[in-house]
């Protein structure tokens, strides 16, 4: 059974444990955090990924999408003046490119069509860029060396002391530009650019002639292009999405109004035992009517069972790392544990057992219904009574113990409690643990908190820490 909370959120089943919340809220932020790491979704903000707008090259270049950086036949004579093999002056360009990051899809799809630009960026691995460079002219911005080196030696980005030249491995060939209007380019070339670089800072691409000297050694050109991705084309931070527990205790205010009322009345009654304990029939009848709406109300209404599985939890969570998000889930069984703690230091763990546990308040109501039916009770003999204490401790010991190595197996262990049979499941499950449930109220008939008192490893949990109760009220 599903309970939906949100069109573009998974569902969570509805009256099981906090845990499927738990695996839920590890989920989301798993995968948001991948896809910021992805650039699948804007993180703290960066390149926009998502948007789209189709642009021809005009457009393109107007927009900034690409730097361009040049130098003529006459230039490059020049700065290479004493080459072995001089360079032929000319107005021809020696070398024409321009370059620009891709990641984004208004600049992607534009220039390469969807489907080289999945290619393209399908292999970057978190936080690094796609970098285009489409050239012509007398010189190659790619040359043959690399073959053989490995390396992209005639090409360099630059950002502050970061200079990064590009390796065979991060090259993807490009066969032409599918932009509406670009010129014919005789190399078009993707790089893949490491997290080093910023994409929200200028860059600068660097072209590098060299050549050698007629009298030894190298005479060298650098063609520039300076690059800031557009403002367009970047994506404002996100605003940080409301916490799961946040939302869950807003969306439960309800239920967590009750839950207060019944421990506020709790209290008074707590503090009041004496006042009320001298008139019997005020006594009986404030007593079974609590233990109803414990039953009725927090137990099968609000799904307020606690169980030793939550315990466990909470002692591996304090060695491992401890946040309080994960207990914050569950409003209902946050407030309950909340209340137990502060009642363990002044009543022991008889605030719980003994008033807000579902489970044990249906024992009591059946047993109390039984007597008035005039069923016998059996009394256990002190010996046997206090030696039968010891399987629940062990139970605890051993659900505690077992969850270290295994918390699938402890979990299993675990269903030595029938919380979740009897009250999250209100009976609903396969016949073997509803036949073991009633088993455990059948013998409360007989045994008043037959299970509370030698099977429940819940309550020995509890009675473990109460021995250290600073009043004895």
């Amino acid at each position: 059974k599903k309970k939906k909370k949100q069109a573009d959120l998974p569902d969570v089943i509805a009256r099981a444990t906090v845990s499927t919340g738990v695996i839920r809220e590890g989920i989301l932020r798993t995968a948001r955090t991948s896809a910021i790491a992805r650039g699948l979704i804007a993180g703290s903000g960066g390149i926009d990924r998502i948007a789209f707008e189709p642009l021809d090259w005009k457009g393109l270049i107007a927009a900034g999408v690409l730097a361009h950086g040049r130098m003529s036949m006459e230039d490059a004579a020049k700065a290479l003046a004493g080459a072995e093999v001089p360079v032929t002056p000319g107005n021809g360009a020696f070398v024409d490119f321009h370059a620009g990051l891709i990641d984004s899809p208004t600049a992607g799809r534009n220039l390469l069509s969807q489907q080289a630009f999945t290619q393209a960026i399908g292999g970057l691995g978190p936080g690094e860029t796609a970098l285009l460079v489409a050239s012509s002219g007398l010189h190659s911005h790619r040359g043959t060396d690399w073959k053989q080196t490995g390396r992209f030696e005639r090409l360099a980005i630059v950002q502050g002391q970061n200079r990064h030249v590009p390796l065979a491995g991060d090259y993807v060939f490009i066969k032409k530009l599918a932009a509406a209007g670009a010129p014919e380019f005789k190399e078009v070339s993707v790089f893949r650019l490491p997290p080093a670089i910023d994409p929200l800072k200028p860059i600068r691409i660097e072209v590098i002639a060299s050549r050698p000297a007629a009298g030894g050694g190298n005479v060298g050109a650098t063609i520039a292009a300076d690059y800031s991705l557009p403002q367009f084309l970047r994506s404002a931070p996100p605003e940080a999405p409301e916490p799961l527990w946040m939302e869950i205790w807003a969306k439960k205010g309800v239920e967590t109004a009750i839950v207060a009322a019944m421990l506020a009345v709790l209290t008074l009654i707590l503090f009041a035992q004496d006042w009320i304990t001298r008139r019997p029939k005020l006594w009986r009848g404030l007593r079974l009517s609590f233990l109803a709406s414990t039953l009725f109300v927090l137990g099968w209404g609000l799904n307020g069972q606690l169980s030793v599985v939550q315990v466990v939890a909470f002692v591996h969570s304090l060695l491992s790392g401890f946040r309080w998000e994960t207990f914050l889930m569950e409003p209902v069984i946050f407030m309950l544990w909340g209340f137990v703690a502060l009642g363990l230091l002044f009543w022991g763990r008889g605030v719980y057992c003994g008033w807000l546990c579902p489970f044990g308040a249906l024992q009591e109501l059946t047993n109390a219904l039984a007597q008035r039916l005039g069923v016998r009770q059996v009394a256990v003999p002190q010996g046997l009574h206090e030696r039968l204490w010891a399987i629940k401790y062990t139970l605890f010991v051993g659900i505690l113990g077992l969850s270290f190595y295994s918390m699938h197996q402890a979990l299993v262990m675990a269903e030595a409690e029938p919380f979740k049979t009897a009250i999250s499941m209100r009976f609903m499950r396969a016949w073997p643990f509803v036949a073991f449930v009633a088993v455990l109220i059948f013998a409360g008939l007989f045994i008043e908190r037959f299970f509370c008192r030698y099977l429940c490893p819940l309550g020995a949990g509890l009675a473990i820490p109460a021995k250290l109760k600073i009043f004895d009220w």
